[in-house]
C-alpha cells in the first residue's frame, strides 16, 4: 500500500489514505491536502462542493455523505421547488400539508407552512440548516393559525444544490443537528461559457414552464456580460404564478367535509444581481443582490360548517360561515464575498468572514436569548413572565477516507452537534379552546454525538454510495407535546388539554442509505443506465423504548435511463413503504382521542425526458404519477386521526397524474 505524503504536490498512483478533520486538514495547509486526495489513478472528475468544509473539495474524497443536484439533474426532472428537489433522495422529504384549519397535530396547524422544509434521517424542522451561498434562511416559525416554512428560494435562480447528511454544527453552527442544504446561486460563468468554442462576452437564458400539479405557469431570463479581463456582471429575474397543489380528493363541498384543495392563489418573483471583480492575480470580489418574494392567498372553504346549522343559539353564533388566509414570505440579501489566494505554509485562502481552512475540526459557540420586555405577552400582566437562556456548545468533527484502490474508498467520520432552544419553544403561551400551551423556562439546547461509516466504487460500470449512521441524542426537543388534561376528567374551559416544548433525555436514531447508477453500456445510438436509491431509518427514546414517530418510512427508487445525442429519457419507479402502527410513539393522534392514521404502500411511476431541439433550445416533459395512484406522505399527516368523516384525510393526499413542460433557449 503507498501512503501519500501530505506535504507532497504530486499525487502518486496507489491507493491512498487520507485523515483529514472536515473544516480543513489538521497540521497541514488545504491547499497541499487538495492536492493530496486528487490521485492520478482517480480517474473522473467528480463533483467539487463546498458545503462540506467551506473550500471547494472534490465531493468524492470527503469521509462524509453528501447529495449534489446539478442544474442539468434539475432540468431533467423538471424541479421547480424543494419538494420536487428531496423526492429522490433516500432518507430526505420534505412536508407540505394542505392549507387547511382543521388542527392536523403539533408542528402543523392549518398547512399555511407550504414546503415547510427538509427531513434528513427523520429529523426535519430547524434541525436542519438551509442556507444560501453559505448565508442562513430564515427559521421556519408556528405558533397558533400562524405558520411560516422556509421556502424562502427560487430554484431558477440556482446552479447546484449541495445536501450534506450529518450534524453541520463544526461549521455552521446551531440548527445543524440533522445535516444541512445550500442553494449555490447562479455565476456570471455559467452563461459567459461556450465549450469547446471558448468564452464569449454576452450570454444568457430565456425559460418558461408549466407545472401540471399546481397549475404553474412561471418564466424566467438572464443575462450574463463579460467587461475587460477582470469583470463579469449577471442579472437575473423570474416570476410565477399558481393554485394548490393538487389531491385525488373527490369531496367538493364547500363545509368540513371537503376534501378536495381550497382555492388557492399564489404569486412569487425573485431577482439575483452579481459583480464580479478580479483586481489582481490570486483576488476575487463579488458582490451579490438577491430578493425573493412569496404571496398566497387562501379562501379556506373546508372551515365552513356544514348547512344546515343546529345546535344551541351558541353553538349556531359560533358557527363559521367564511374564512380567508393570506401570507407573504419576503427575503432580501446583499452579499460581498472576497477570496484571497495566499499559498502560504500557514493558509491556502483567506476569505470574509476570516474562514481561515486550516484550523482544527473544533467549534465553540456561545448562544444566547435575552427578553428585553414584558411587554405584549398575554394575558398581560402574563402568570409566566418570558425567561432569558444563554450557553456554551462545544463541537468536534473528525473523518477518515481509505482508498484500498483506485475505483473504492472507505470513509467514516465522528461528529457533535447542536441546536440552542428557539425563543418561542421556550417563551410561547397560548389559551384555546380547551387547551392551553406552556411556556418552558427550563428547555436545554439539543446535542448529538454521531457515527457514520460509508463505501463509495466508481467502477466502469456501477457507481455506488452505501452509507450506515448511527446518532445518540440527548435532550431532543419535542415540539407542543401532549400532557393531558390538568385534572382527571374530560378537557373543558376549566380543565384544559395542556401542552408543552419539552426535552426527551435521550433519544437514538440509526439510518442506512445507498443510492448509484448501473450503466449497461451503449444501444443503439445512447448509453443505457439503470439509477437506483433506497433509504430508511430507525428511532427510539432511549428512556422508554418507543419510536420517535417522526421519522419517514422507508422508500425505494429504481429508473431506467436512456441518452441519445440529441435527446433523452428516464423512467423512475418509487415505492413508499406503509407507517405501520409499531413505529409509533403512540397509537393516538396527538390532538384527538382517535387513532392515528398510517398511510399505507404506495409505488408510482414518473416518466419524463428532454428534447434538444437545437444546440441553445431545449424542451422539457415530464409526467408524475403516471397510474394516478392514491397515496400520502406521512410528514403531511401527522397527527391526522383516521376517524376523520367522511374520509377527510383524502385532502392530505399527493397530486395524482400531472404533466410538466419546460422550454428553455440558451443566448
Amino acid at each position: 500500500m503507498n501512503v501519500v505524503p501530505i506535504p507532497s504536490r504530486k499525487p502518486r498512483p496507489g491507493a491512498a489514505l487520507v485523515a483529514a478533520a472536515l473544516a480543513a486538514g489538521i497540521g497541514a495547509g488545504p491547499a497541499a491536502l487538495a492536492q493530496s486526495l486528487l490521485v492520478a489513478n482517480h480517474v473522473a472528475l467528480q463533483d467539487v462542493v463546498v458545503s462540506g468544509t467551506r473550500s471547494e473539495r472534490d465531493g468524492d474524497e470527503l469521509p462524509i455523505s453528501m447529495d449534489v443536484i446539478g442544474a442539468r439533474a434539475m432540468k431533467q426532472g423538471q424541479v421547480g421547488d424543494i419538494r420536487n428537489l428531496a423526492r429522490g433522495l433516500p432518507n430526505v422529504s420534505v412536508k407540505r400539508a394542505p392549507a387547511r384549519l382543521s388542527v392536523t397535530g403539533r408542528g402543523n396547524p392549518v398547512g399555511a407552512d407550504g414546503n415547510a422544509g427538509f427531513s434528513i434521517r427523520g429529523q426535519g424542522g430547524n434541525r436542519v440548516s438551509m442556507l444560501v451561498d453559505g448565508i442562513r434562511l430564515p427559521r421556519s416559525y408556528i405558533h397558533g393559525s400562524n405558520a411560516f416554512g422556509r421556502d424562502a428560494v427560487a430554484l431558477e435562480l440556482v446552479r447546484r444544490v449541495e445536501l450534506v447528511r450529518g450534524p453541520s454544527s463544526v461549521l455552521y453552527g446551531s440548527d445543524g443537528l440533522a445535516g444541512l442544504v445550500n442553494f449555490i446561486t447562479l455565476e456570471p460563468t455559467d452563461f459567459l461559457r461556450q465549450g469547446n468554442a471558448g468564452p464569449k462576452n454576452i450570454g444568457g437564458k430565456v425559460w418558461v414552464g408549466f407545472n401540471g400539479e399546481d397549475q404553474g405557469v412561471g418564466a424566467s431570463a438572464t443575462v450574463a456580460a463579460q467587461r475587460g479581463e477582470n469583470a463579469q456582471s449577471m442579472l437575473s429575474a423570474m416570476t410565477d404564478g399558481s393554485k394548490a397543489l393538487g389531491n385525488m380528493g373527490s369531496n367538493d363541498a364547500a363545509d368540513l367535509g371537503r376534501t378536495t384543495p381550497n382555492p388557492q392563489v399564489n404569486r412569487g418573483e425573485a431577482l439575483l444581481g452579481k459583480l464580479v471583480l478580479r483586481p489582481g492575480d490570486g483576488q476575487r470580489h463579488a458582490l451579490t443582490l438577491e430578493h425573493v418574494r412569496k404571496d398566497g392567498e387562501y379562501q379556506l372553504l373546508s372551515s365552513r360548517a356544514i348547512l344546515p346549522l343546529s345546535g344551541t343559539a351558541s353553538l349556531i353564533a359560533a358557527a363559521v360561515v367564511d374564512e380567508t388566509s393570506a401570507k407573504t414570505m419576503d427575503r432580501s440579501r446583499f452579499t460581498w464575498s472576497a477570496d484571497f489566494r495566499l499559498e502560504t505554509a500557514l493558509a491556502d485562502r483567506l476569505q470574509t468572514g476570516l474562514s481561515w481552512q486550516d484550523t482544527p475540526a473544533l467549534r465553540i459557540d456561545h448562544y444566547a436569548l435575552q427578553v428585553q420586555s414584558q411587554a405584549g405577552y398575554f394575558p398581560s400582566p402574563s402568570a409566566v413572565a418570558g425567561k432569558s437562556l444563554s450557553g456554551f456548545a462545544f463541537s468536534p468533527r473528525s473523518g477518515l477516507l481509505f482508498r484500498p484502490a483506485r475505483a473504492w474508498a472507505l470513509f467514516g467520520n465522528y461528529a457533535s452537534g447542536f441546536r440552542a432552544p428557539e425563543a418561542q419553544q421556550v417563551n410561547n403561551v397560548f389559551e384555546g379552546f380547551n387547551v392551553k400551551l406552556l411556556p418552558n423556562p427550563d428547555l436545554r439546547p439539543e446535542t448529538s454525538r454521531n457515527l457514520e461509516l460509508g463505501l463509495r466504487a466508481r467502477l466502469p460500470r456501477l457507481a455506488l454510495d452505501l452509507a450506515a449512521f448511527g446518532a445518540r441524542y440527548r435532550n431532543l426537543i419535542v415540539e407542543k407535546k401532549n400532557l393531558g388534561t390538568a385534572q382527571p376528567g374530560v378537557p373543558s374551559a376549566d380543565n384544559p388539554t395542556l401542552f408543552q416544548t419539552v426535552n426527551v433525555d435521550r433519544a437514538r436514531i440509526s439510518s442506512i442509505e445507498f443510492k448509484g447508477v448501473w450503466r449497461w453500456g451503449r444501444v443503439l445510438q445512447g448509453e443505457l443506465g439503470s439509477p437506483f436509491a433506497y433509504g430508511r431509518a430507525w428511532g427510539a427514546d432511549a428512556g422508554t423504548g418507543r419510536p420517535l414517530g417522526a421519522i419517514d418510512p422507508a422508500r425505494r427508487n429504481l429508473g431506467l435511463s436512456y441518452e441519445a445525442a440529441s435527446w433523452d429519457l428516464r423512467l423512475d419507479l418509487v415505492h413508499r413503504a406503509a407507517k405501520e402502527p409499531g413505529e409509533l410513539e403512540s397509537l393516538t393522534a396527538p390532538k384527538s382521542d382517535a387513532l392515528q392514521f398510517t398511510p399505507p404502500p404506495a409505488t408510482t411511476l414518473d416518466l419524463g425526458g428532454q428534447w434538444r431541439i437545437a444546440t441553445d433550445l431545449h424542451l422539457g416533459c415530464s409526467i408524475t404519477n403516471r397510474g394516478h395512484r392514491k397515496y400520502w406522505n406521512w410528514a403531511d399527516v401527522q397527527g391526522l386521526a383516521s376517524n376523520l368523516t367522511p374520509l377527510v384525510v383524502d385532502a392530505y393526499t399527493q397530486p395524482g397524474r400531472r404533466l410538466r413542460l419546460s422550454l428553455v433557449k440558451d443566448l
